[in-house]
């Protein structure tokens, strides 16, 4: 899908205020995120104490350098850095990197195809596309491009201006659909910005005699711009661990003023027990270069704060310096509570499951087996005996065959129970009528069950996670809904398998803290998770529940 950010202004380029919109991360083929944040932070903290003391002749190769490193860490193929002039519809490539098996885009090439893109870019907008055929109207000859080079995915920044040109990042996918989250984007623009820096250095240094250049002010400008963009608290500290520049989120968070702040010592805004690991990061970070360290913040006020930085050491004119990337890990804490609470809660479930059907084999399988073998041992005695008193053998055995009858459906039902045969036999939709049959039947309500004939094989892992997730809605709509109607529908949505199920019954509160920490939403969403699929839960009090489960499949097909 094409996502533009709302421009006031052709002249400045906001990131806060222009990527806003989110972004359904289960479509774009990126499962995880904060693993590619991770990675781009780390890249923007490097390229940030590099910058500040590269030499002319190194800009082309760090600028390479970084195109390739985009690439691998977001999964792309291929990204591209450049510049434009409006006036002229002019779009120069200056650096290219892609994979050994994709295609360069001819370095200095000049085209004028594209002005729909170039009048976007022009007025600061980004742009982000999943799929060529959600480019608009508008940008058919871009659209048509995408098409001929095989390109399925990618995102264009604009960046900043230099004279009568725009300098522009762009990174793309020919083997993968992937979405272009704000919370990668940012990054994206702030590593492509600090490139575009050195760019505009080498060329000011070279026309230095010819034209005036940025100004010293508009430099600190710019520099103090990408500070405040920074994630999380970012900071610089002199070889001594005392504090010289930082972004106001570090005076937010901390309660500090900027006259408290200056001259102090890194190592006060931490608890006393960490202060020292504090000291030992500074000291491997100017040995070695770079330095991870995790420890827990005090604020003004006395509250605690796990915190994780990512420092590295640059040169700064004649000094020493250590630039830091702090970043709040409270959140990951209470992650990792709920996932130890998840993992007691499925150890405790996996014995209670074992512990009922060792009682449910002992307690009724084995003691109906043990009455067959008495039953056919007084058989034996009573064929032998034979005489007129004998019992009926013709009604002996048609109860022995009855008691084998029930034993072997009543197996057959716990061995299905454990998994379904017939979701490997017949497949996924003719498993879900069969289980909204017998559930239906045997709980006496209605269900209306919607599946479509899907004529090419669903993968087994998604078909599974469908089942198991209707099996598991099927039975909380019987033990928690009171529901009189229940509605289950399978079909196929663009190019993803779609599962729907909704009643009328109670509902509840999707954000009640039994709700989201309980073991089966828990579960529903980790089944989706390990098939790249996407879960949806819409209920209120009164007014019944919704579930909706997404999943992309590039096989989908209808009868």
């Amino acid at each position: 899908m094409v996502q533009k950010s709302v421009s006031s202004s052709p002249a400045k380029f906001d990131p806060k205020k222009r990527l806003t919109r989110s972004h359904r991360s289960t479509r774009t083929g990126i499962s995880t995120p904060a693993h590619y944040n991770h990675q781009l932070d780390k890249l923007l903290i490097e390229l940030s104490g590099t910058m500040a003391s590269l030499s002319d002749e190194r800009v082309d190769h760090v600028l390479i350098d970084t195109l390739r490193r985009l690439v691998e860490d977001l999964g792309a193929d291929r990204s591209v850095f450049g510049f434009f002039r409006l006036a002229s519809s002019e779009l120069t490539m200056t650096h290219c990197y892609a994979r050994p098996d994709i295609p360069h885009i001819p370095v200095s090439a000049m085209t004028q195809q594209f002005p729909w893109l170039l009048k976007e870019l022009g007025w600061g907008e980004v742009l982000r596309f999943s799929r060529p055929d959600d480019l608009p109207p508008t940008a058919a000859a871009l659209r048509e491009y995408c098409r001929q080079q095989g390109l399925l995915s990618g995102v264009v920044l604009p960046l900043c201006t230099h004279g009568p040109s725009r300098f522009t990042l762009a990174v793309s996918s020919l083997t993968k659909n992937l979405l272009w989250p704000n919370s990668i984007v940012r990054p994206m623009w702030l590593i492509g910005n600090l490139l575009a820096s050195s760019v505009i250095h080498r060329r000011q240094e070279t026309d230095r005699l010819n034209e005036a250049g940025v100004t010293s002010v508009e430099e600190h400008q710019f520099v103090d711009s990408v500070m405040e963009s920074m994630p999380g608290n970012f900071f610089v500290m002199d070889d001594h661990g005392r504090l010289v520049r930082w972004n106001h989120n570090l005076e937010r968070v901390y309660g500090f003023s900027a006259q408290e702040l200056s001259g102090m010592d890194g190592a006060e805004r931490l608890t006393p027990k960490d202060r020292a690991k504090h000291e030992t990061m500074i000291k491997a970070c100017l040995l070695t270069g770079s330095a991870v360290c995790a420890y827990e913040g005090r604020t003004k006020d006395g509250q605690r704060i796990p915190f994780q930085t990512r420092a590295v050491r640059t040169r700064i004119g004649n000094g020493i310096y250590i630039v830091c990337v702090e970043s709040d890990m409270s959140e990951q804490r209470r992650t990792e509570d709920q996932l130890r609470q998840l993992s007691g809660c499925l150890i405790g479930n996996q014995e209670k499951e074992r512990h009922r059907l060792a009682q449910e084999l002992h307690d009724d399988i084995s003691q109906r087996l043990a009455l067959l073998a008495a039953q056919f041992d007084l058989f034996s005695q009573t064929s032998r005996d034979g005489g007129e008193n004998a019992p009926d053998l013709d009604s002996m055995v048609n109860r022995l065959l009855d008691n084998i009858r029930g034993l072997a459906s009543d197996v057959q039902k716990m061995a299905y129970g454990l998994h379904p045969a017939k979701l490997d036999q017949l497949g996924l939709p003719a498993a879900l009528r069969s289980l909204c049959r017998d559930i239906g039947n045997l709980k006496r309500f209605r269900i209306r069950c919607f599946v479509e004939d899907i004529t090419r094989g669903i993968p087994p892992q998604i078909a599974l996670c469908f089942y198991r997730l209707a099996q598991e809605s099927l039975h909380n709509v019987v033990k928690h809904s009171a529901a009189t109607e229940v509605s289950v529908k399978l079909d196929i949505q663009g190019s993803e398998l779609c599962l729907i199920i909704s009643d009328n019954g109670v509902g509840f509160d999707p954000e009640s803290e039994s709700i989201r920490n309980g073991l089966g939403i828990v579960s529903m969403k980790e089944r989706l998770r390990q098939v790249s699929g996407e879960f949806l839960l819409q209920s209120k009090s009164g007014c019944g529940t919704r579930i909706e489960a997404r999943v992309p499949w590039a096989g989908a097909s209808k009868v």
